[in-house]
């Protein structure tokens, strides 16, 4: 079992089953295993390998992701050389400036105890992988070049959605009621998105956050990729691909609830 503490949380790794702790509650289970397979675009990443500095003074190898269409350099991972374990993600803008990094700063031995794992009741918690959506809900099987591999509902009704384009994933969570613009932090950055919505998006130290309404839900979209592609997948995530014949015909009928 591996143990990964950081500011304010800790996470718990054995073989395929994560746990997140944040203050002294654990708060996230998952299953890596039970996570679906993307059928990403062969072409989209090219990856260049080279020699990379001392992460947590441990020797590492680089691997650089650049788009295969534009050449931009948008992200750089530390591997160890020997079995090419993540020590630090590097994510850049357009321009080549990294955007935020998340690694390792210290290894240390554990104490002679091994770390335990959550109870049963506390796993309890975690999302459960679910096949049907709730027709208030979007879940689109593909945004642009992402590809949905994980629908999963949460205990108190919050559908939360898995996007991968084979390199960066984005989570989407959507939960029915209304947005109330005064519970989010101030000074976000505001977005168009489809259908005419105003997307809020902050910076995170867990990357980029965009926050939207829509009609019966409130969307929240996490992305450990850069802060443009987000943007772009919050652009495309709830556009409405009827026809204008099925508009017309949804606004006449709709009030009288015909199908």
């Amino acid at each position: 079992m591996l143990q990964v503490d950081g500011k304010g949380g800790r996470l718990l790794a054995a073989g395929a089953r994560r746990w997140e702790r944040v203050g002294n509650r654990w708060t996230t289970s998952w299953d890596l295993a039970g996570a679906g397979r993307a059928n990403v675009e062969p072409d989209r990443w090219r990856f260049d390998v080279g020699r990379g500095s001392a992460v947590a003074g441990v020797p590492t190898t680089t691997i650089e992701a650049r788009d295969a269409h534009t050449g931009l350099l948008r992200a750089r991972y530390y591997v160890t050389r020997s079995d090419a374990f993540l020590l630090r993600r590097e994510v850049l803008d357009r321009a080549g400036r990294v955007s935020y990094a998340v690694g390792f700063v210290e290894f240390s031995r554990l104490a002679d105890q091994r770390p335990h794992a959550p109870t049963n009741r506390e796993q309890d918690r975690a999302p459960h992988r679910v096949s049907h959506i709730e027709t208030d809900f979007r879940a689109p099987d593909h945004v642009g070049a992402y590809q949905l591999v994980g629908r999963y509902e949460r205990a108190d009704g919050t559908l939360q959605l898995l996007y991968t384009d084979g390199l960066f994933s984005v989570s989407v969570f959507q939960r029915i009621g209304d947005l109330d613009p005064a519970t989010l932090p101030p000074d976000p950055d505001r977005w168009e998105v489809a259908n005419d919505e105003t997307a809020r998006a902050y910076a995170s130290s867990a990357g980029p956050v965009a926050v939207w309404s829509t009609d019966d839900a409130v969307v929240v979209a996490v992305s450990d990729g850069p802060t443009d592609e987000l943007h772009t997948f919050a652009s495309g995530f709830d556009r409405d691909e009827r026809s204008v014949g099925e508009k017309i015909a949804d606004f006449v009928l709709g009030p009288f609830g015909w199908n």
